[in-house]
């Protein structure tokens, strides 16, 4: 039979190694964090990329239509929609 003080030990033990498991699930989750934000840090400049990218092509689209190009060709030469180049016009 087992007496007292070892059932104790016995518990301490599980006890610690329970712990040491919630500790190693709290550092795991917070890598993810540190995973999630670095992910939305990348979507955000993405986003801010097309944003400058859309820019650009709203500056070029003006600039061909001043020049006196039809909305079709500006389409045509940028591969883009005339629908697009006429949200760009406005």
């Amino acid at each position: 039979n087992k007496d007292l003080k070892e059932i104790v030990g016995e518990q301490k033990s599980q006890i610690v190694e329970q712990k040491n498991q919630l500790d190693e699930q709290k550092n795991q989750l917070v890598e993810q964090q540190n995973q999630l934000v670095e992910q939305k840090n990348q979507l955000a400049e993405q986003q801010n990329k097309l944003i400058e990218k859309e820019n650009q092509i709203r500056k070029t689209v003006k600039k061909f239509y001043k020049l006196g190009e039809n909305i079709e060709d500006i389409a045509k030469f940028l591969s883009i929609d005339i629908q697009k180049v006429e949200e760009y016009l406005k």
